[in-house]
């Protein structure tokens, strides 16, 4: 799907704030894990900075990592709409355990460090599961409801995000070159 000149939105992509397991290197995946003291303050620090932003539809994974830390960037819940599409990707089996576990089952079956991504683990989902949900979202749901300057916050996880940059990129044709990531730490 190409957009034209006239539907052209602004979009503002959130990772959810730590986690005590992200700090431990355990694999969330779809388990429901809440914000560390850290992720709190990552999230009231991303409040602060965009602060002065309207944003005219808002939205978040159900999950409560990310579901809590839009519901501190923007000060609210009410106008937050979650959706299960934007979930981080489930690792099946693996879930609960450490990096070092799902390193040592993708190199079981073949894969070197550098494609661990590419494994799925026994109950898990595949990247391509992943990718169609997601794309799913933008193209039945998401860009739908915009409009011409609509100011967009989705608050989600990592490979959400990659996967909603690629699909702005691929598929939407959109370029980032000149563009700097704002990057908040604690």
């Amino acid at each position: 799907m190409t957009m034209s000149a006239t539907n052209a939105f602004f979009l503002t992509l959130v990772r959810h704030g730590q986690t005590v397991a992200n700090r431990v290197k355990i694999i969330q995946g779809q388990s429901d894990t809440k914000l560390s003291d850290i992720g709190v303050k990552q999230a009231a620090q991303l409040a602060q900075h965009l602060d002065c932003t309207q944003f005219d539809i808002i939205f978040a994974s159900d999950l409560s990592r990310a579901l809590d830390t839009a519901k501190i960037v923007v000060k609210s819940n009410d106008r937050i709409q979650t959706d299960v599409r934007l979930r981080e990707r489930s690792f099946g089996v693996i879930e609960g355990q450490s990096l070092d576990v799902l390193k040592a089952e993708a190199t079981k079956h073949g894969f070197p460090a550098n494609k661990l991504s590419q494994f799925t683990p026994e109950g898990g989902e595949t990247p391509q599961q992943v990718t169609d949900r997601v794309v799913d979202f933008l193209n039945n749901h998401l860009l739908k409801l915009v409009s011409n300057e609509s100011r967009v916050l989705i608050v989600s996880h990592g490979g959400v995000t990659r996967e909603i940059m690629r699909f702005i990129h691929n598929g939407l044709k959109c370029d980032f070159k000149g563009q700097t990531p704002n990057i908040i730490t604690p």
